[in-house]
């Protein structure tokens, strides 16, 4: 009986019976039983710390990753900003310079059809002024004539046209052309008399001066003057 116990307490593993400081029995296993628990506790902590670390390692890279591209995309936005401004000025001063373009090619033409319709105002002028007595004015020819010319120079005036020169303007060298000129006491100051053509400018261009006659003021002789001449008998 004695080998067979034996056996038994070799197959259920042996326990062990011990007491603590206050006399209680504490049972503890010995044997397989204990080895095999002992070493998947071991496995357990052997295998918790690694897995820790390589995960706060993965988390670290994507970190870094993700930084690394933000600073990519911001770079990349940045030029890409720059480009739409550089585009942007560029295509501001294209179209200024179309536009400055088209104004001068407006102006041109302008200036060449209104060199040729020169003549034309000049006659319908001659025209009215060729009415001189006082009951052409009931004359339907002259009506429709004045009014052709008075529809013309409002065409003209919608597109900044000035047509100029008339008696009793002051003369400028820089508007007019002056092709007779007289003395007089009657002006102060050089006056235009006579009006041979009209003269057209846009804006502040002088397309065609207006040709004139002008009247300057008399220079008034001092008694100096008048007395030297006699004594040279008349001669100056």
């Amino acid at each position: 009986m004695e080998p067979k116990r034996k056996k038994d307490n070799l197959e259920l593993g042996k326990s062990r019976e011990s007491v603590d400081e206050n006399g209680m029995g504490v049972t503890s296993l010995s044997g397989p039983v204990e080895t095999a628990f002992q070493k998947d506790e071991g496995v357990g902590m052997e295998t918790e710390t690694p897995d820790l670390v390589g995960t706060e390692a993965q988390d670290v890279s994507d970190v870094a990753t993700l930084t690394e591209e933000l600073m990519k995309a911001r770079m990349e936005a940045k030029e890409y900003l720059d480009l739409a401004k550089r585009t942007r000025a560029e295509l501001i001063n294209f179209r200024n310079r179309v536009e400055k373009e088209n104004r001068e090619f407006r102006k041109l033409a302008i200036e060449s059809l209104i060199l040729e319709l020169i003549p034309v105002i000049d006659s319908l002028e001659g025209a009215i002024s060729a009415f001189k007595d006082a009951d052409d004015g009931e004359n339907p020819l002259l009506q429709g004539v004045r009014k052709i010319y008075a529809q013309l120079h409002a065409v003209l005036e919608n597109h900044g046209v000035e047509i100029y020169g008339q008696v009793g303007d002051k003369f400028n060298a820089n508007l007019h052309e002056p092709l007779r000129s007289e003395s007089s006491r009657e002006v102060t100051e050089d006056t235009i008399c006579g009006v041979y053509q009209k003269g057209v400018r846009i804006g502040d261009k002088v397309v065609k001066p207006a040709r004139v006659a002008v009247k300057t003021p008399l220079v008034l002789q001092t008694e100096s003057e008048a007395q030297a001449r006699e004594e040279n008998g008349g001669e100056e």
